[in-house]
């Protein structure tokens, strides 16, 4: 086990920031196409995988809560929507879907975040990559409430470049607020301040034509802080406050910081800080006014 505490998680606490954990489950980070299960997991049955769960979520969530920052929300593994924990919790397989094993992880991981601080219980968030996807995030919702899966917060990825524009971002987070009765944060999300790459991997984004809005926010600094403004307004007429805000990712990716020991950086297009550290005018996009610009 790591060591969780750190100069930033006791000054965010200090400072009165609150704490979202997001487990991936995996040895690497884990998304929608990658969801492999932890090495030292591998092998154990079904039923001894689904204790190993909660009681890693557990005894996480309990360490972080000893050492003075609580979770306030626990999120379930990253990009769950074709299952998590491969191959046991595996939605689509061969012969058809499985969603009782899935399920019953998600369970499992729920029920340690909540043991592992019973005095300050988290808030438990469950995080597809649907965010401008209205009918494929209501069928996968949908399964977790008919398989009686209980949680308080969902999470929607939304890139625009991979979701769609901001329109069918607006109309799904509407819908599954009240379709749901629920709290929709966008855990994550980015836009680039420019077309260009690092020196160790080409961008993700490289090309104006991936941006479906790009007339109206162009990959430049100005255009990144127009779009994050427009985010915001967008979260905040969600009915009932149910648009609980946002998570950029990753802000702080400069070049010179590669992915793994095989693969570099393809988002130091996406940060909110230059290739010198500068902060781009997007951050004023966190004023308590959520303003991108005065």
């Amino acid at each position: 086990m790591w060591s969780l505490r750190s100069r930033w998680h006791a000054g965010a606490a200090a400072a009165g920031q609150k704490l979202l954990l997001n487990l991936h489950y995996s040895d690497s980070w884990a998304d929608r196409s990658t969801q492999r299960t932890p090495a030292i997991w591998r092998g154990l049955s079904h039923e001894a995988l689904v204790l190993t769960v909660e009681t890693y979520t557990r005894e996480t969530v309990s360490a972080f809560s000893r050492q003075g920052t609580p979770p306030a929300i626990v999120q379930i593994g990253n990009e769950v929507t074709l299952g998590i924990l491969w191959p046991y919790g595996q939605i689509h397989a061969v012969g058809g879907e499985d969603w009782a094993g899935f399920s019953e992880l998600l369970k499992a991981g729920a029920r340690g975040a909540l043991a592992g601080n019973p005095t300050q219980p988290p808030r438990i968030m469950i995080h597809s990559d649907t965010g401008g996807d209205h009918d494929a995030s209501v069928y996968f919702y949908d399964q977790l409430r008919r398989h009686d899966v209980n949680f308080d917060v969902i999470g929607l990825t939304y890139y625009p470049f991979w979701n769609g524009p901001l329109a069918d971002l607006e109309r799904n987070v509407r819908a599954l607020a009240y379709r749901y009765d629920k709290d929709v944060i966008i855990a994550e999300t980015a836009y680039p301040w420019t077309l260009a790459s690092g020196k160790e991997a080409s961008s993700v984004v490289s090309s104006a034509s991936a941006l479906p809005e790009a007339a109206t926010y162009p990959p430049t600094p100005e255009g990144q802080a127009k779009f994050f403004a427009a985010l915001n307004q967008v979260l905040r007429e969600v009915p009932d406050e149910r648009g609980a805000g946002y998570f950029i990712w990753e802000p702080g990716w400069l070049p010179g910081v590669r992915a793994s020991e095989h693969a570099g950086n393809t988002h130091s297009n996406l940060t909110l800080f230059d290739w010198r550290g500068q902060g781009l005018p997007a951050l004023e996009a966190f004023r308590p006014t959520g303003r991108a610009t005065d």
